[in-house]
């Protein structure tokens, strides 16, 4: 697999959860939450460091994750999902995921809704 396809199947999983019926996230406040999350990442050389690091545990990357989220106020939504990342060492990932994640957004609310089939017409 392929890191964009890595990125790609993260995308699609927080699309899934934000625009389902009754998501307590809007798509585009989502897009904007990781977008913070992302600034914040790359202003600084050593938290990206400590975040991808392999010598640095995941508990308190989570911990650092969890401090950054809630000063930015990121829904628990996108912070759970920042977890995950860092769960699964895919944090560096970020960029892409957030790339994928719009393309994926927009695509589904650009699609008309399905019309119902009446049956015995």
């Amino acid at each position: 697999m392929t890191l964009s396809a890595l990125g790609t199947r993260y995308a699609h999983a927080l699309a899934d959860v934000v625009t389902a019926p009754g998501a307590t996230v809007r798509p585009d406040a989502a897009a904007a939450e990781l977008r913070a999350f992302e600034a914040a990442l790359k202003s600084s050389v050593e938290l990206q460091n400590a975040l991808t690091s392999p010598a640095v545990p995941p508990a308190r990357k989570r911990a650092v994750v969890g401090l950054i989220a809630g000063r930015l106020g990121s829904s628990q939504i996108v912070r759970n999902f920042l977890f995950v990342l860092i769960d699964h060492r895919r944090i560096g990932l970020v960029t892409e995921i957030i790339h994928s994640f719009e393309l994926i957004v927009d695509e589904r609310l650009a699609m008309p809704a399905p019309k119902s089939r009446r049956r015995g017409s």
